[in-house]
């Protein structure tokens, strides 16, 4: 590679979230993981397990991602508290869980793992099924020349434009890289001695202690999975302009783009897509986060 084509690889940051992805009508939403959780269920009782733990202690309709990982940080710490996750639920909310129940307890299977346990296997298995075999969007004029910052798990940039698995970073986790771990979880950290009652029985208290442990699991680590991608991060000293397409501006992955403003190029212009209102609202709080000036600013409908 040429020291020219070396400048013009690293003077363009795309930043891409799960809008990306609607925006080719790839089936990759919260809604899509729910559908997909509750036709599975009635076959295999980990599924059967997760949905009705989400549709229990989280809202389980929320439609985009970002709402999702909000949702399952702001779960209710006495009902998660008191929940013995090795044993099969005793209370069931979707049709086919009098069925799994049954077939479970016939032969004998009454264990189950912890809802951040079941959550990153069941979210493991329904990444590979996401079709991906769509249409490009031409209008979009995405480069191989740039850089890539995805929070998406499917292979949208490699499969439909062609783009370098070597300019991309999956933050997140890939399903080209099945080996690697998917990373799906909230940033809020609920101090697990807070749900100590006293006077309980200490093995009740230590039992309260573990279930807020277990959720704690499912806080996303952005500032380790920053350092482990660090030598992405140096990549970005040329860069001038950044653009963010399908990403809903959510507090959750604000450490990434203060770690990428702090990467490019000071006076990098940043052009922000938004889709619903919420999103345009969110650009302000980012930009007011990210200390960028009104000349550096763009935004855009996506």
């Amino acid at each position: 590679m040429t020291k020219r084509n070396e400048k013009t690889r690293e003077t363009t940051l795309y930043i891409i979230g799960n809008g990306f992805d609607k925006h080719h009508d790839i089936s990759s939403s919260y809604y899509d993981f729910q559908d997909w959780i509750k036709a599975q269920s009635k076959k295999d009782i980990r599924f059967a397990f997760t949905i009705q733990q989400l549709e229990r202690f989280f809202n389980a309709k929320a439609k985009l991602w970002s709402n999702f990982e909000h949702n399952i940080g702001k779960y209710d710490t006495n009902v998660v508290a008191i929940q013995r996750w090795g044993l099969f639920p005793e209370f069931l909310t979707i049709e086919t869980m009098e069925m799994v129940k049954d077939v479970v307890v016939s032969s004998g299977f009454n264990c189950l793992g912890s809802l951040s346990e079941t959550l990153t296997s069941v979210f493991r298995r329904w990444v590979p099924t996401i079709n991906t075999d769509k249409k490009p969007d031409n209008d979009l004029n995405l480069s191989n020349s740039a850089l890539y910052l995805t929070f998406n798990y499917t292979d949208t940039l490699e499969r439909l434009y062609n783009i370098s698995p070597d300019n991309i970073l999956h933050i997140h986790g890939s399903v080209l890289t099945p080996e690697k771990p998917f990373i799906v979880g909230h940033n809020n950290y609920i101090d697990p001695l807070s749900v100590v009652i006293e006077g309980n029985d200490f093995r009740d208290n230590n039992e309260r202690i573990d279930r807020i442990c277990e959720m704690n699991g499912l806080i996303k680590p952005c500032y380790d999975i920053i350092e482990r991608n660090s030598s992405f991060f140096e990549r970005l000293k040329q860069v001038n302009s950044v653009i963010v397409m399908g990403h809903s501006y959510s507090d959750i992955d604000l450490p990434y783009f203060k770690k990428v403003k702090s990467s490019v190029l000071p006076e990098a212009t940043w052009k922000m897509g938004w889709h619903t209102t919420k999103d345009k609202s969110e650009t302000y709080i980012y930009q007011k986060e990210l200390k960028l000036s009104d000349s550096q600013i763009l935004r855009f409908e996506f």
